[in-house]
């Protein structure tokens, strides 16, 4: 520093001022700033997906119908969902008799409340192990009413057939579904 001229100086100080200008401004400003645009950014990307889960729901239709059309289905839904095990079990052992299905079990385990809610309702999930005998075309009809038809809705969780060899008319049917309740709030 001692070889350096006055001008050099007040360049190296006005160098050092500037920096530290730039410093701070880098500090003090811009990275708080940048914080928050990075946080205005994601919270418009939540937007932007909230709004394109919308639009798919509405399929491009009003919002108040698209809601309307929504509360309507959830009624009929709801409607499908009977408050007492023993409805759910009448149904499924009537359905199986009259497709020719023998019911060699039927075991209702405990209710459980379901993960996914809806406004209004307690949905409650009721595992159900049945055994049956029949054959292939019964079986499927069978399956068939259980998705179709408007008193029970139910999901089918696991099935598995055994037969006891070629030709056997009459098939082992393990079947596990889960039949839905409700209760109002």
């Amino acid at each position: 520093m001692k070889n350096l001229s006055k001008e050099q100086k007040k360049i190296i100080y006005l160098a050092v001022i500037l920096i530290g200008f730039l410093l701070l401004f880098l500090v003090f400003i811009y990275a708080p700033q940048s914080r928050r645009v990075k946080e205005i950014k994601n919270k418009l990307f939540f937007a932007e997906n909230q709004i394109t889960e919308i639009n798919k729901i509405t399929q491009g239709q009003d919002l108040a119908a698209a809601v309307g059309k929504l509360n309507q289905k959830l009624v009929r839904l709801v409607r499908r969902m009977p408050e007492r095990q023993e409805v759910a079990m009448k149904f499924l052992t009537e359905n199986a008799r009259r497709l020719g299905i023998e019911v060699k079990n039927i075991v209702l385990l405990d209710k459980q409340i379901a993960a996914n809610k809806a406004p209004g309702y307690i949905i409650g999930e009721v595992p159900i192990a049945m055994t049956l005998t029949a054959d292939y075309k019964a079986i499927g009809e069978y399956l068939i009413a259980l998705d179709e038809d408007e008193s029970l809705l139910t999901r089918v969780r696991e099935l598995d057939i055994k037969g006891d060899g070629e030709g056997q008319p009459k098939l082992d049917v393990s079947l596990q579904i889960s039949a839905y309740l409700s209760e109002n709030q």
